[in-house]
């Protein structure tokens, strides 16, 4: 099951980072990198291929983003979107109630 939607990705760091899919993740993919500068944060576009369990949709979903700093170092970050309470999670309930 597929649901589309977006994610608000923020700069927590003192430098500038593009921020993309990593392409070894298969849970939820970004459309394209951004640039997001110190303290900023930007949406981005986003699709998820959710895993539905008994009719139930998952509260949780696994995000790896590539992260390339202004000095080209790459490094995968691994976090969670948490589903609950969102506009996601009401989507993944619609979807894997007719799964």
């Amino acid at each position: 099951m597929t649901i589309e939607g977006s994610i608000a990705v923020l700069n927590a760091g003192p430098m500038q980072v593009t921020v993309a899919s990593d392409a070894t993740s298969g849970v939820v993919t970004l459309s394209g990198e951004r640039l997001i500068p110190p303290g900023g944060t930007r949406r981005i576009e986003a699709t998820a291929v959710l895993e539905c369990s008994e009719g139930v949709a998952p509260v949780v979903l696994p995000v790896d983003l590539a992260v390339t700093t202004v000095d080209g170092q790459r490094r995968v970050v691994t976090t969670n979107l948490q589903l609950m309470g969102t506009t996601w999670f009401d989507t993944a309930m619609r979807a894997c109630s007719f799964a």
